[in-house]
């Protein structure tokens, strides 16, 4: 799954801060604590969320052998939310460039790739 115009920068106390990069069951980008797929799909708190949303996680996650969230920023420098010229790939930022090509890298990999 592709999170794109990912923003959890913050910092605070009860608030887990994600990097961006790929999260699976057993992978996390160099330094981060928490999982963000676990985070995101484990529901050790029923009460947190509706029937609804509940049913929407467990149901990706049983379509699926295995699934895994990139965190991707947006293209713009310091907004999460793309600006108008952010089309042209010229404006967007050199982090950004850098983790599409990590991304279509990782999604393109002989691993990855049913045959």
């Amino acid at each position: 799954m592709l999170n794109r115009d990912w923003s959890n920068d913050q910092e605070g106390a009860g608030y887990t801060s994600y990097k961006c990069g790929y999260y699976d069951d057993a992978t996390k980008p160099v330094g981060q604590n928490e999982n963000l797929m676990k985070d995101t799909f484990e529901i050790t708190d029923p009460s947190e969320f509706t029937v609804t949303a509940a049913k929407t996680r467990k149901g990706i996650l049983e379509s699926f052998e295995s699934t895994g969230i990139y965190a991707m920023k947006g293209p713009g420098e310091s907004s999460s939310h793309p600006k108008p010229n952010d089309a042209n790939s010229q404006s967007w930022n050199k982090k950004f460039k850098e983790s599409v090509v990590e991304f279509v890298t990782l999604i393109l990999s002989d691993y990855n790739i049913l045959r």
